[in-house]
């Protein structure tokens, strides 16, 4: 991990993150997605007819501009 995009989720820069691309995402999840050929680390927030990508303080829709890489299911850190 490089930055502090989400300090809520106590994730730091140099955190090293643990993603399974085989586990659906799901609602409150936190995933790596590639937006516009880029990856960034995002919460899924999926609510009735609307699907959304939370990253930092902007949401993306879901839709074909945005790749779900997959969900984050540990973290490493190193003291």
């Amino acid at each position: 991990m490089r930055g502090t995009s989400l300090p809520d989720l106590a994730i730091r820069d140099n955190d090293i993150l643990i993603v399974d691309a085989g586990v659906k995402p799901a609602s409150g999840n936190l995933v790596v997605a590639i937006v516009c050929g880029t990856f960034l680390l995002g919460q899924v927030v999926l609510q009735r007819n609307q699907n959304h990508l939370r990253l930092s303080a902007s949401t993306i829709p879901l839709n074909e501009d945005v790749e779900i890489w997959g969900v984050v299911t540990g973290l490493v850190r190193k003291f």
